[in-house]
């Protein structure tokens, strides 16, 4: 059998995971019938809010995209940063021997991820060889989005980066 190139892997993982659940039934759904995602609510957050926003996040579909990615992406020896968790869990799941979260007010703290409560501009990080941003950079102000994406690109050897459909 041909051996599937990166891209074909994930339009497979695509095409065949399950539609969004309807919003109340997510987390019901999620693990009785797709075996659940891989993606935690965080074990302590400061605020309720912090795990709500979380909790309501974990069956949309486009989370297990992005959790297919990092899975093909994420190798034992990598250190791996997310940007702007807001305690949103999208790294226990990988193999990556450091995983560190960084965000301004909740940061993700689950066993084995260093959470750093701070400004990702002015933090200095050294060997990242993944650094990921998801859904961050339509809420900095215009004249910080160019110097804070400027930075993912140059901090990590891969960055992946989402941000909404109409930004």
């Amino acid at each position: 059998m041909k051996r599937q190139s990166f891209w074909q892997q994930i339009l497979r993982k695509i095409r065949s995971a399950p539609a969004h659940c309807p919003r109340g039934t997510a987390a019901r759904c999620t693990q009785e019938r797709h075996g659940g995602t891989g993606l935690e609510t965080p074990q302590s957050t400061e605020t309720a809010e912090a795990a709500h926003y979380a909790a309501d996040r974990k069956a949309y579909k486009y989370y297990e995209y992005v959790r297919s990615v990092l899975l093909m992406l994420g190798r034992p020896e990598d250190t791996i940063c997310d940007v702007g968790s807001r305690g949103v869990d999208m790294m226990t799941f990988l193999p990556c021997k450091k995983k560190i979260s960084i965000d301004l007010e909740i940061p993700l703290q689950a066993e084995g991820v260093e959470g750093i409560v701070g400004d990702y501009l002015t933090h200095r990080f050294e060997g990242l060889d993944i650094i990921t941003c998801f859904q961050v950079l339509e809420h900095l102000d215009d004249e910080v989005v160019a110097l804070f994406a400027k930075k993912l690109l140059e901090e990590a050897r891969i960055a992946v980066v989402t941000v909404p459909y109409m930004w």
